[in-house]
């Protein structure tokens, strides 16, 4: 079984106004649909139901002589299109679905994928490891998997380098444009019913056991897995937003990630039938497909509302801010970028750092003044515009420290008992004084951040031997950053 595995799923309540149901003309159960543009779309399903659109909204049936249910359907940017389903039932057009001609295939098996290669080879696969390939749609070749299983879906990214998926977990890979396919070891054992591979080569499995599993260095990792439910189908709508769909306990499972499966925000769909097929021609537009031919639309890539985030770090009225600080809030799910904005007044009347553009949850405003106030606050911003600012937060930079007097840097002889001295911060609560053997402090010979007097005799059994020292104030509970670093050589103890 698959071991859960944390992930962090952010929950999002939205209305049913980002989908937009279609007049589909169709009551038949679809089981895909493809975008060829946001435009120019087709579904498929049961009893031989083909549909298309030229608009994005009026939906036209292909009649086609057959009652069969159509599983998949796929074309490419030349007018060529593929459809397959049950009992090896094959149909082609090369006219954009103003017509079809049925192909025939040396199969009776139950066909679940297809592909069109840019070459024009097409792939079909579907029940008993049926994979069979053609150039011209008239010849037909058998491939062979080293197993028998039920393949559910197919996609190549390159001519030579293509995938399978199948139930029990078995995921297939070709390096050789299916002449060999071998079976990888992704210890899964959930049937696997879609893959989608973004233009970066990036790539995510979805199946049974709400399971949605990310390629990561050439092994996959589960990225989310919710009880009682199957994810069916997966689409990219652009290169780091990933859809998947499904459904659970008859209503639809529909789900997006904008950070490439990091995160994942969860559609209301209490109004969805299930969901068997989704695909986004771009970031915005998208379409699904389910169960009494209902066909979804939306044009803003989900989202119907935008969430105002929460601040996280630093706190608010933090002191002892590092001058080069990170600024940090809660990732929200229906944001496609941040603005945020720095000011040393509450009103923001003075701003002094600023970044629209953000697509993380994290900002560096570069280096700040030492004992500083200042003032942030971050809003989000998607396809319907921005959010309110969040609340403002202050936090104060820590203060600098004082110079060693002495030893001065590149002090020579400096004795076992010496008195280490600085210059009083009026201000101050206590010191802190390190020495060590080495730059970086990771071996302390003296560590004391109780001292509260400028003078300090210590006592270092060292002897001809370089060391360094760094000082730091508290003022007002906080730490003040770490004076430069001071090295000296001690004296030889004669």
């Amino acid at each position: 079984m698959l071991k859960f595995v944390a992930f962090l799923l952010s929950l999002a309540t939205f209305s049913f106004a980002q989908w937009f149901p279609q007049q589909s003309g169709s009551t038949e159960t679809l089981k895909d649909i493809f975008t060829v543009n946001a435009e120019e779309v087709f579904s498929c399903g049961k009893q031989g139901t083909i549909l298309k659109t030229n608009d994005g909204a009026n939906w036209l049936k292909q009649v086609l002589p057959v009652s069969t249910t159509f599983n998949k359907i796929y074309f490419n940017q030349s007018a060529l299109g593929y459809v397959v389903g049950d009992s090896g039932t094959v149909f082609s057009t090369q006219d954009n679905g103003v017509s079809w001609t049925t192909v025939s295939v040396p199969t009776d098996q139950n066909l679940n994928s297809v592909v069109i290669l840019p070459s024009a080879r097409v792939w079909i696969a579907g029940d008993s490891s049926a994979l069979l390939y053609s150039d011209d749609g008239l010849s037909w070749h058998p491939s062979s998997l080293p197993i028998t299983t039920q393949i559910h879906a197919l996609s190549f990214t390159t001519l030579s380098d293509g995938w399978a998926v199948a139930n029990s977990g078995h995921i297939f890979v070709t390096e050789d444009g299916g002449a060999h396919w071998q079976l990888t070891e992704a210890s899964i054992e959930e049937d696997l019913l879609d893959i989608a591979f973004n233009t970066n080569g990036d790539a995510f499995i979805c199946g049974a056991n709400g399971t949605i599993f990310k390629k990561k260095n050439n092994s996959w990792t589960p990225v989310i897995q919710v009880s009682g439910t199957t994810f069916r189908s997966l689409s990219f709508a652009d290169s780091a937003t990933i859809w998947c769909a499904g459904d659970s306990a008859g209503n639809a499972a529909l789900y997006k990630s904008i950070n490439m499966g990091d995160s994942w925000t969860k559609q209301n769909s209490a109004l969805f039938n299930p969901v068997n097929g989704i695909a986004f021609s771009d970031h915005y537009t998208g379409f699904t497909c389910g169960e009494g031919g209902k066909i979804l639309k939306t044009t803003s890539g989900g989202v119907s509302s935008i969430t105002t985030p929460v601040l996280q770090f630093p706190a608010n009225h933090s002191r002892g801010i590092d001058h080069r600080p990170f600024l940090s809030w809660k990732n929200q799910g229906d944001a496609e970028s941040y603005h945020v904005q720095l000011s040393t007044d509450p009103l923001f009347s003075h701003i002094i750092a600023e970044d629209s553009a953000l697509t993380g949850v994290e900002w560096q405003p570069g280096s700040l003044h030492f004992s500083t106030t200042y003032y942030w606050h971050v809003r989000s911003q998607n396809i319907l515009g921005f959010s309110p600012w969040s609340h403002t937060r202050q936090f104060t930079t820590h203060a600098t420290a004082p110079q060693l007097s002495y030893p001065r840097d590149g002090a020579l002889d400096v004795l076992a008992d010496s008195v280490f001295h600085w210059p009083a911060r009026p201000e101050a609560t206590s010191y802190w004084l390190q020495i060590s053997d080495d730059d970086h402090f990771s071996s302390l010979l003296w560590n004391d951040s109780t001292l509260s007097d400028t003078l300090s005799t210590i006592t270092i059994n060292r002897y001809e031997q370089t060391l360094f020292c760094r000082l730091s104030v508290q003022i007002e509970g906080a730490w003040s950053a770490w004076s430069d670093t001071v090295s000296f050589v001690t004296a030889n103890g004669l």
